[in-house]
This record gives structure tokens, C-alpha cells and sequence, in this order.
């Protein structure tokens, strides 16, 4: 017989996750929180800020791993860009709009919280890639503000002369195109500040190394979880509500939590897409402020991102894949450098091809800068969690009380503000 959480109360079901292994079960502490968000990545610590900014609900953050960052947030390169994004797809662009505008909000507030307004440059590697960058910025110019304009670079020299970095490149660069509002952010230093900033309330908890292992139901709604705590064993957290923050995890604990077809239609609904992204130490920055004028992307990279066309979802489910891309960090003046896109399992474990078919393409472009005496400091493994509809966010249907905000696949840092307004307005409904 499976033993209950313990302080469960009659009436109370648990649900188990039968694909994980239960622990040893010793006598459970309680705790009491109105939100339990399980994930600590920048879209569960988002969403905690603006609970506690905007409500008086209690909030705690449950983790399996030891800190901040183990997920897709911490090995990504940081993009708060809008250029590469379909206007089309009018719901993941203003989010995206939205949580661009809410980082330079916070940037602007907060010391903490830096965004590097370096533009975005998206490169063009075909005639062909020239003629469909030339209809993007006109699309994206109808969708932006007349103060947020971007700018077509109808050949190589008109892009070197706005990133001379380029100017030994031996790829093929036909266009670009320019969007001097975009920047970026340092994923792993902006989750670390949000923590910071959160634990400053003494209506925040947050539990570290402690594993969700089981959604307490009661009623038909949720009311909290049981937690495997590798220090203290199990664990009941009680809550009003559960939000499943857990990246490209999240579909596995749906899955085993709700019954029935509610539950099958879960399974594989977010999947894990392994990323690599490099941090280089390049060596002098040869008189120059900075090594790079502006975030570099191949515009070949925006087929990644879900359009709408007609009634239908389309997406790019390639099993392997690496797209240049290049930023300079805000913060130490090392070179991020990507990126790739795997679609598989669970294993976060280094891919030396895709190492190696990074470096390769991002000495094509960077020759100058990549001559063999620069430094591989970091190699950044995440899992992207990917969802061929985009986002999800929002109550889930079967569980009242139970909320999900997974799926941003490489987008988590900028959705991260609209997907917090969302989830706080939907606990706000209820």
C-alpha cells in the first residue's frame, strides 16, 4: 500500500509520479505557502517577484537541483530581440514585446538588473535569405512602434560597415538587418538577482536539492505537494495552488499527476532540446570599446520560431542543428558563441560534434577574433523545452488550482515578464 505524505488529510489524494523512483520515506514536515512553483529558472522566479510585488500571497520555489541556473536559463545566450520573431504570430510577439520592455523597466529601477542595448544584426547567407530579410523588416517595421524601426543591409559592405568584426569574414554574407532597440541580458547573473531580490520578502521560502514527487488533490483541486529532500527526506508543502515551472521536465510530472486523457495529452507535449553555447576568453579587446558592435544571429536561426500560417502551427522539428550566433558579454567581455539544437532525451552531458561545428562556423564569421589564441572557458549544456504550439501557460484543464508555464523553448528570459503577468492574473481570477 502507498503511504500518504504525512499530515494529509482525509479525503486527500496523491497523486505519485510513477516515473520517478520514491525515496525512503521518513516522517514528513509540514509547511504552509499559498503558491508552491516548482522550477527555479527565470519564468518560476519571475512569476514569484510579481506575486510578491503585486499580491499579498505567500509563494515558495521548489528545486531538485542545489541552486539557481541548472536548467535551459542558465545556458542561454540572453536575447531580448525582436527582429527575429514573426509578427505574424501575434501572441508570442507581443509577449515577447511586452517582456522587452518590462527588463528595461527593471534595468532602469534596479541596479541589479542590467540590459546591454546592443541591437540585434541578423545575417543573410543566401540571395535568397537576402530577399526574405528584406520582407521581415517590413514586417516587423508595421508591427513596431515608428520610434522602433529597424534597418535593412542590402550587402556585405553596408553590413561590415555596422559590424566591422565581420570585415575578414569568410562566410557568405549577402544582407542583414538591424534593429538598434533590441539587446540582451545575462541569464545566469539576471536569475541570481531575481533570487536575491525575491528572498528579500519574508512571504518568499524556497527549497533547494528537494524533489516534487508528488501533487496532493484534494477535491479535484490542488493543494500542495510532497517533496523527496535529499537533507531532511520527504517533505509536504500545502498550497492553494501549484504552478509547474520545470522547463522541459514539465510534461513528465503533468503526465503522472492527472488522470485519464487530461493526462495522456500531456505526454510529450514539451520535450527536451539539448543546447551547447560557448564562452570564450578572446584576449585584448585591440583598442577597440568593445569586440562586437551588436548581437550577431544567421537569420536562418528564426526558423525556429513557430509561425502561424493560416489555421495551422508550424515548426521547425529538426533532430540536429547549429546556427551561428554571437553576443558579447555585458559583464566580463567574454564571447558567448552558439548555438545548437538537438531534440532528444534527458542528457545535459557535452556533445563534442556540436562543440566543434560551433567553433567551426564562428571562425567563418570571427576570423579576427577566433585565431587560435582565444580560451573555451565555459561550455553551457541546457534543455530547451519545446512545445510545437509555443508556450503554454495557463490553468490545466482536470485540477483546479493547478497551473503550468513551460514551453518557452529558447525564449524563457524574454516571455519570462508576460508569463509572470499571466499566471498572477489567473491566481488572481480564482
Amino acid at each position: 500500500m502507498k503511504r500518504l505524505g504525512a499530515g494529509a488529510a482525509p479525503g486527500t489524494r496523491v497523486v505519485p509520479n510513477n516515473r520517478r523512483r520514491r525515496p525512503s520515506w521518513r516522517p514528513a514536515r509540514s509547511h504552509d505557502v499559498d503558491v508552491v512553483l516548482v522550477g527555479s529558472g527565470i519564468i518560476s522566479l519571475f512569476i514569484a517577484h510579481d506575486i510578491l510585488e503585486k499580491t499579498d500571497l505567500s509563494v515558495a520555489v521548489v528545486e531538485r537541483a542545489d541552486g539557481v541556473c541548472a536548467g535551459a536559463t542558465g545556458a542561454g545566450q540572453g536575447y531580448l530581440w525582436q527582429l527575429h520573431r514573426d509578427p505574424m504570430n501575434a501572441d508570442a510577439w507581443s509577449m515577447a514585446l511586452q517582456g522587452r520592455a518590462r527588463w528595461r523597466e527593471l534595468a532602469a529601477a534596479d541596479a541589479s538588473f542590467t540590459v546591454d542595448q546592443c541591437g540585434s544584426l541578423l545575417l543573410a547567407t543566401t540571395p535568397e535569405e537576402g530577399v526574405e530579410l528584406e520582407a521581415r523588416v517590413a514586417a516587423v517595421n508595421d508591427a513596431l512602434p515608428i520610434e522602433d524601426r529597424a534597418t535593412f543591409l542590402p550587402d556585405r559592405e553596408s553590413v561590415v560597415k555596422e559590424e566591422p568584426s565581420l570585415s575578414d569574414s569568410v562566410a557568405d554574407i549577402f544582407a542583414g538587418a538591424m534593429l538598434k532597440t533590441d539587446g540582451q541580458i545575462d541569464g545566469q547573473a539576471t536569475t541570481r538577482a531575481m533570487f536575491r531580490k525575491c528572498e528579500r520578502s519574508p512571504r518568499f521560502q524556497s527549497y533547494f536539492g528537494s524533489t516534487v514527487e508528488h501533487l496532493i488533490v484534494q477535491g479535484g483541486a490542488a493543494r500542495g505537494v510532497v517533496c523527496a529532500d535529499r537533507a531532511n527526506g520527504s517533505k509536504t508543502i500545502r498550497a492553494d495552488a501549484v504552478c509547474v515551472c520545470a522547463g522541459a521536465w514539465s510534461s513528465t510530472l503533468l503526465s503522472s499527476w492527472i488522470d485519464g486523457d487530461a493526462g495522456d495529452r500531456w505526454r510529450d507535449a514539451i520535450v527536451p532540446r539539448r543546447g551547447h553555447l560557448l564562452k570564450l576568453g578572446v584576449g585584448q579587446r585591440r583598442g577597440r570599446q568593445r569586440l562586437l558592435n551588436h548581437g550577431i544571429m544567421e537569420s536562418s536561426y528564426s526558423k525556429h520560431y513557430i509561425s502561424l500560417r493560416g489555421n495551422h502551427c508550424v515548426a521547425n522539428h529538426d533532430a540536429y542543428d547549429v546556427t551561428f550566433t554571437a553576443t558579447e558579454s555585458g559583464i566580463d567581455g567574454t564571447l558567448l558563441i552558439g548555438s545548437s539544437r538537438e531534440l532528444g532525451d534527458f542528457d545535459q552531458t557535452v556533445n563534442s560534434r556540436a562543440v566543434d561545428d560551433i567553433m567551426r562556423a564562428a571562425r567563418r564569421y570571427l576570423p579576427s577574433l577566433l585565431d587560435g589564441s582565444e580560451v573555451l572557458l565555459e561550455t553551457r549544456v541546457g534543455l530547451r523545452p519545446f512545445s510545437a504550439t509555443g508556450p503554454i501557460v495557463g490553468p490545466v484543464d482536470g485540477v483546479s488550482g493547478l497551473f503550468v508555464a513551460a514551453g518557452h523553448e529558447g525564449s524563457g528570459l524574454t516571455l519570462a515578464p508576460s508569463t509572470a503577468d499571466r499566471i498572477v492574473s489567473s491566481l488572481l481570477l480564482r
